[in-house]
């Protein structure tokens, strides 16, 4: 696997059991500020893990229209969901900043959460935040 200096320690804690024929598949990326990692409607092909920088995810709703979703920073996981889910990206996601990012393909992270654990358990405790903090936002009915 590629050096991974991870700014998040849960994650140094979740390559120390993670199996070693899929720590061979991982791959680091880097990208400059303004670098789109992908598309509205693209369909992602790896489950990816921002270890250092920012993205922005928008939704485009024409042209010239675009609307902020989300700022990932260090730690964030992305493109999990529409995996296990097989639906294509809900929004564009740029590097706001200069980024590294971990990316392991699709087959080898589903591979990944039927064999190791903690890596399950960490997937399940950041849909649980992030279903906590949509339940508690104020929503206009």
């Amino acid at each position: 696997m590629a050096s991974v200096d991870s700014v998040n320690p849960l994650l140094d804690e979740l390559f120390q059991n993670c199996p070693e024929d899929i720590q061979n598949q991982v791959q680091i990326n880097q990208y400059k500020t303004g670098d789109l990692l992908s598309r509205q409607g693209d369909v992602p092909t790896s489950m990816s893990i921002l270890l250092d920088g920012y993205i922005k995810g928008y939704s485009s709703a024409s042209i010239d229209k675009h609307f902020l979703v989300e700022i990932l920073k260090p730690g964030s996981i992305f493109f999990d969901i529409e995996i296990l889910d097989e639906l294509p990206c809900v929004c564009t996601l740029e590097a706001i900043s200069e980024c590294t990012v971990m990316t392991v393909p699709k087959d080898t992270y589903l591979e990944w959460l039927e064999r190791d654990f903690a890596f399950a358990m960490y997937f399940n405790r950041l849909l649980c935040d992030n279903l906590t903090k949509h339940i508690k936002k104020p929503h206009h009915i």
